[in-house]
């Protein structure tokens, strides 16, 4: 039986409130992820958000265990987020459900299209 190593949720977010997603601060979303990314007990190796002109951020932040990701178009209502996470030392299938979803919540409401692979 192979072990799967991992768990990678990928989720596209459209219908978001584009005067919300303009307002959003991308250092106070960092600092949100940050504390949900310690509350599920992953740890953090440092991150990187970059603003655009229009106010749409990136967002990269590096887990030991992996990764997440998070872009936005405010122009158009639509945030695309990346979670990964290993399973090398212990099963993080949940925590990183966990991780995606109160991220998601980050953004208001939305339609919410995830994919998830068990690598």
């Amino acid at each position: 039986m192979k072990k799967l190593i991992g768990t990678h949720i990928m989720g596209d977010l459209s219908q978001c409130d584009s005067d919300y997603l303009f307002s959003l601060d991308s250092n106070k979303i960092e600092k949100k992820v940050s504390e949900i990314i310690a509350k599920n007990n992953f740890t953090k190796l440092g991150s990187y958000f970059h603003r655009f002109e229009n106010n749409s951020f990136t967002g990269v932040v590096a887990l030991s265990e992996s990764h997440v990701s998070i872009h936005t178009w405010p122009e158009l209502g639509v945030v695309n987020i990346d979670v990964y996470t290993c399973n090398y030392q212990r099963d993080n299938t949940e925590a990183t459900r966990k991780v995606f979803s109160e991220i998601v919540a980050l953004f208001g409401k939305s339609q919410v299209k995830k994919k998830e692979v068990r690598r």
